[in-house]
């Protein structure tokens, strides 16, 4: 079989994942993509944070984390700073893009934030600040400069990491969720999607060996959702043939899709289930199925 070299957007429609594309084969040329090792992971009563370590120039150790309603959060602490614990503080946050020159120039904006002081494990002080609020979102922005109120310096530079720290605490996440049962009562409303229709897949999410291997199929699955609508757990209940493709499918899932949870007789948000499945098809090896909802809740 020959596997066309570009592959267009990806798209999640009828639970499936649809690509179509031509030219020649590159199964041989494939790149080779390397993965960062995890960051080191921590839970606290907020959530869970991942974090590099301490910049060896600076002394700054940032940490980016996410609690159980899915608030980004960005803390960094330093070495003889004093912020008074829990006490409220504004902080003013530049934000630089520096995207590859080929999809435009470099980009800046600035924010004041209502932030907090705390103190970490080895009472050094710091700043937690929230990440994403209305009208702005940080976590896509390459470096981040933290000012005080009045001061023309930035008391800390950081580079935002939170891609690589969203992958990384996405295990302690699951287990947060798997905590948050809720009222624990039955099932009246559904899982439910927050933005239904949209995509959730990019032309990378297609693995590179499942790809290599020539490997496609459906894979089902049994997502488990938490009284706050994050995915707990994640239950392949009819496999594609592809162990790849399956782990691949509930790794997607669990990030990128954004639930309602389920809801009681009473309004309470409850513990939750939702059955969903993604078709996956090398790129122009078959006509594409016709659109449809997705996902559709199984029966609670």
């Amino acid at each position: 079989m020959r596997i066309p070299s570009a592959m267009r957007r990806l798209a999640l429609a009828s639970a499936a994942l649809l690509a179509a594309s031509t030219g020649s084969a590159f199964a041989q040329t494939l790149p080779t993509i390397v993965t960062p090792p995890p960051m080191p992971v921590e839970r606290d009563a907020q959530g869970c944070w991942a974090s590099p370590g301490p910049n060896p120039a600076t002394g700054v150790t940032p940490a980016f984390g996410m609690d159980e309603r899915m608030d980004y959060w960005v803390r960094v602490s330093g070495k003889d700073w004093h912020f008074a614990d829990k006490a409220p503080v504004s902080i003013r946050v530049r934000a630089v893009d520096i995207p590859n020159p080929a999809y435009g120039q470099e980009r800046t904006t600035e924010r004041t934030i209502e932030a907090h002081g705390f103190l970490d494990k080895r009472g050094r002080s710091g700043v937690v600040l929230p990440l994403a609020g209305p009208g702005y979102n940080f976590t896509i922005w390459s470096v981040l400069s933290l000012y005080r109120q009045g001061e023309s310096a930035p008391f800390a530079v950081v580079d935002n990491n939170y891609g690589l720290a969203a992958r990384s605490i996405r295990p302690c996440l699951m287990e947060l969720a798997g905590d948050d049962r809720g009222s624990g009562k039955p099932v009246v409303t559904k899982v439910a999607l927050r933005n239904p229709g949209t995509a959730i897949l990019t032309d990378d999410d297609y693995p590179a060996a499942a790809l290599r291997a020539e490997e496609q199929g459906r894979t089902s699955v049994r997502l488990t959702v938490s009284a706050h609508g994050l995915v707990s757990d994640c239950t392949v209940t009819a496999s594609s043939g592809s162990a790849i493709l399956d782990s691949t499918t509930c790794s997607i899932l669990a990030r990128r899709l954004r639930l309602n949870p389920a809801l009681d007789e009473a309004g309470q948000p409850t513990q939750g289930t939702l059955a969903t499945s993604i078709t996956w098809r090398i790129p122009g090896s078959s006509p594409p199925e016709p659109a449809a909802p997705l996902p559709q809740p199984i029966r609670q």
